[in-house]
C-alpha cells in the first residue's frame, strides 16, 4: 500500500510538449491551462457600454506560475467550484482539468484550483474562477450573450461567465465557443479541416472555429472524407475518432507501462508520457482501466468516486487518490448526496 507521503505528492501542471501548447479540459469543459507566458498584471477592462451585465471581475488573475497542489487540494477547490456554480460535479470538474483535452479551456484548472486553496464559501469565485452566480432569474434565458458574458441556468441560480476568461467567444444558444479565425462559405457550414494540427470548423456564423491543437496531446491532425480528426502516431488500434471539440484521455486507455499510457486515438496508438498529466505522475491501474495518476486506490470515473461520508465531508477520488473535504469547514451546511456537492443557499451569502 503506498505511503500517506505518496498520497499526498502534489499535482502540477502538465508540461509541454516539443511543438505544442498545453490546454486545461473543460466548461464547458475541462485539461488545466499551464505554463503559459505571464499575463499582463493590469489588464484591460471590459468595455461596460456593451453588455447590460456586468462582466465577473477579471482584474485579479491567479499566478502565472507552474502552480502545485496536492491532492487534498484539488479537492477543496473543486468542492468550492462546483457548490457554488454547480455547471458539474465536483468529480467532473477535477477529471476534465487532469484529463480532457478541448478546443476551449475549461474555467476550472490548476491557476483556479490554487487562488481557491485560501476561500471558504463562494467568496472567490469570480476571482478565481470568472463565475457570477445570482438567484434564478425567468427572464434570463439560458446560454444567452450579452457582449462576451454568457448565463448559464444551474439549478436554483443563474451562472455568468465571461468567454474571454477562457479565449473564447459567446454564441446565442450555445455559450462559450473557440474563437473564429476565419471566413467560410455557407456550403461549408458544420464541415472541419485540418491547419497543420489543429481542427478547424466552419460555424452557422460562417467562420472557422479555432478547434482542438492535437498535438497537445501527442497525435496530429489528419484529414478524411469524414472531416478532420486526431489521430495518433503509432500502429493501428481498435479505436474510435474522437468527437466534438476534445476528448478525455481516460476513455481512450488501453494500456500503462513503464510510466507511459498507451491510449487509441483515431484508430492509431498514441502513448503518452504519465509526466504530461502532472507532478510524480505514474501508471496506475483500477478494475483493468489504466490511467496515470498518483496511487490506485480508486478511478477517477468509477460510479462511487464521488460521495458523501459520515454526513458532511465530501468523498472524491483525485488522480487515483481518495479524499475527503468536510463541507462545514467550507462553510456549507453539510453535503448532499443527490447532488453530490456540499450544501449551499445563495441568499445567505
Amino acid at each position: 500500500m503506498r505511503s500517506l507521503l505518496h498520497r499526498t505528492r502534489t499535482l502540477g501542471c502538465p508540461s509541454v510538449r516539443r511543438g505544442s501548447r498545453t490546454l486545461p479540459a473543460t466548461l464547458l469543459a475541462l485539461a488545466a491551462a499551464c505554463g503559459g507566458s505571464t499575463p499582463n498584471a493590469n489588464p484591460p477592462q471590459p468595455d461596460s457600454a456593451n453588455t447590460a451585465v456586468p462582466k465577473p471581475d477579471a482584474t485579479v488573475t491567479p499566478p502565472a506560475s507552474r502552480p502545485t497542489l496536492d491532492a487534498a487540494g484539488w479537492a477543496r477547490s473543486a468542492t468550492l467550484t462546483g457548490t457554488c456554480a454547480p455547471t458539474d460535479t465536483p468529480q467532473g470538474l477535477l477529471t476534465k482539468a487532469l484529463y480532457r483535452r478541448s478546443a476551449t479551456p475549461a474555467f476550472f484548472d490548476a491557476k483556479a484550483a490554487e487562488c481557491l486553496l485560501t476561500t471558504t464559501q463562494c467568496k472567490g469565485l469570480k476571482r478565481c474562477v470568472g463565475l457570477e452566480a445570482a438567484p434564478f432569474d425567468s427572464d434570463e434565458k439560458s446560454r444567452a450573450c450579452r457582449g462576451d458574458v454568457v448565463s448559464y441556468q444551474a439549478g436554483d441560480r443563474i451562472l455568468r461567465m465571461d468567454c474571454g476568461r477562457v479565449d473564447a467567444t459567446c454564441v446565442d444558444g450555445q455559450g462559450c465557443r473557440p474563437i473564429a479565425v476565419s471566413s467560410c462559405s455557407s456550403a461549408q457550414a458544420g464541415t472541419s479541416r485540418c491547419d497543420g494540427d489543429t481542427q478547424r470548423t466552419c460555424n452557422r456564423q460562417g467562420k472557422w472555429n479555432r478547434g482542438l491543437d492535437c498535438s497537445s496531446a501527442g497525435a496530429h491532425c489528419q484529414q478524411s472524407d469524414q472531416g478532420a480528426a486526431c489521430v495518433g502516431t503509432g500502429e493501428a488500434c481498435d479505436g474510435a475518432i474522437p468527437a466534438g471539440d476534445g476528448f478525455n484521455m481516460l476513455e481512450l486507455a488501453t494500456a500503462c507501462m513503464n510510466d507511459t499510457l498507451t491510449t487509441c486515438v483515431g484508430g492509431k496508438q498514441l502513448d503518452i508520457p504519465c509526466a504530461s498529466f502532472g507532478q510524480d505522475f505514474t501508471c496506475q491501474q483500477v478494475g483493468g482501466r489504466f490511467f496515470c495518476g498518483l496511487a490506485s486506490e480508486c478511478h477517477p470515473e468509477a460510479t462511487d468516486a464521488s460521495a458523501c461520508q459520515a454526513g458532511d465531508q465530501l468523498k472524491l477520488c483525485v488522480a487515483g487518490t481518495v479524499t475527503r473535504t468536510d463541507c462545514n469547514a467550507l462553510g456549507f451546511a453539510g453535503c448532499r448526496a443527490d447532488t453530490q456537492h456540499c450544501e449551499y443557499e445563495l441568499e445567505s451569502n
